[in-house]
């Protein structure tokens, strides 16, 4: 019996270690991906005020993967129905079930310049070039940092960029959110997006809603329906698509997370319905939800019996409520159901859940980082203000 993991992401990892609890010994677990590394993908704005941290949030799949295979390879087709993969040197695998979790990258939707001329916040190297961009404009004292797309993401960078502007006295560095909708963070609750906007109009983030971006050039932008906006930094948060592989798109799948007969997806890689009809949002904390429901159908499927013609009672996915959290600079907002905490209680949450998330992947020292860095905590080995046996 062959089990494969496509991604190693949040959803990707999630499956790998819950495949690695549930199949027996006998069974094979193939984790694919072209990277050597896991990267804790909803904590690279931090990189922008501590460049240091971006090795932190990069750990090896060796680090993470138990009994599980790594395959570092690029893949150029996946069979759902038949279980293969056809690799870019010609190799093929097959496979009594599957999970596809390779994620998603940024969308430019074909608007002119954008691409060339601004700065997505996908990977460390993005973080890093938009923390030195900002240091440049400190440097001089004046500019204008433009990020497009108010989403959890785009808040997180411009309340990032306002508290690395807000640490010095440079006061001619302007930062401006621009978002399509009408509010901040779309989707949410009202009172969610009345924090969040509360903590950014406190750091002086500019706030302007109803802004649809029509292309870029090097210095200037475009806007659809009101005067340019002149910008030395340009941060890219508008939107995300599917990978190359499926040529942008994100297959959309039905509760049961079916990409077909042998094949599951997860993550940001599709567009799903839940159990009661909604299409789910492409959050960290969906990936993970929907990684155990599709380990548990692969499990299923790769233990079926072909020759009955029968197929398993899969299990469905399922949203268990409203549960955000998003860093604002040096606070963070929070709602878990109808309740929303700012502050020292929404920080000491993300931690919370980031510590868990990374302890269950195995990578028990990178979930202290991000508890240390949560509250201003030393290195252990620079003094005794963490204590690991107590956590």
């Amino acid at each position: 019996m062959r089990v494969v993991v496509f991604g190693g992401g949040y959803a990707g990892i999630v499956a790998v270690t819950r495949l690695e609890r549930r199949l027996p010994e006998s069974a094979e677990i193939v984790l694919v991906d072209q990277r050597p590394t896991h990267l804790i993908k909803h904590e690279l704005h931090r990189v922008i005020r501590r460049p240091e941290f971006a090795a932190e949030l990069q750990i090896p799949f060796a680090d993470i993967l138990k009994r599980a295979q790594f395959d570092q390879r690029t893949i150029a087709s996946i069979d759902f129905d038949a279980g293969a993969v056809t690799f870019e040197d010609g190799e093929q695998l097959s496979y009594d079930a599957g999970i596809v979790a390779l994620g998603s990258r940024p969308n430019y939707y074909g608007l002119d310049g954008v691409e060339e001329h601004s700065v997505p916040i996908a990977t460390p190297a993005d973080a890093t070039a938009i923390a030195d961009s900002m240091a440049d404009l400190l440097e001089d004292r004046s500019g204008t940092v433009v990020v497009a797309g108010a989403g959890l993401a785009g808040v997180q960078v411009a309340g990032e960029l306002a508290a690395v502007r807000n640490d010095t006295d440079v006061t001619d560095v302007s930062i401006i959110l621009i978002e399509r909708a009408s509010e901040i963070v779309p989707g949410s609750s009202a009172r969610f997006q009345e924090a969040i906007r509360q903590a950014l109009t406190e750091r002086n983030v500019e706030i302007r809603t109803d802004t649809t971006v029509s292309g870029a050039d090097d210095s200037v932008v475009g806007l659809a329906d009101t005067l340019d906006i002149p910008a030395d930094l340009f941060v890219w948060a508008g939107g995300i698509q599917g990978q190359a592989l499926f040529d942008g798109d994100r297959p959309r799948v039905r509760a049961d997370l079916r990409l077909g007969d042998r094949t599951f997806g997860a993550g940001d890689a599709v567009q799903a319905i839940d159990e009661d009809g909604s299409l789910v949002e492409p959050t960290a904390q969906a990936a993970v939800g929907m990684a155990t429901v599709a380990a548990d159908n692969a499990i299923l499927r790769a233990q079926a019996d072909d020759q009955t013609g029968f197929r398993p009672a899969y299990h469905r996915y399922r949203e268990t409520g409203e549960s955000r959290i998003v860093t604002v600079g040096d606070t963070a907002v929070a709602q878990l159901g109808p309740t929303v905490v700012t502050g020292p209680a929404a920080r000491a949450l993300k931690s919370v859940v980031g510590v868990r998330y990374l302890s269950a992947a195995g990578a028990i020292e990178n979930a202290l980082t991000v508890f240390r860095s949560e509250f201003d905590l030393a290195h252990p080995r620079a003094g005794r203000e963490l204590d690991r046996d107590r956590l």
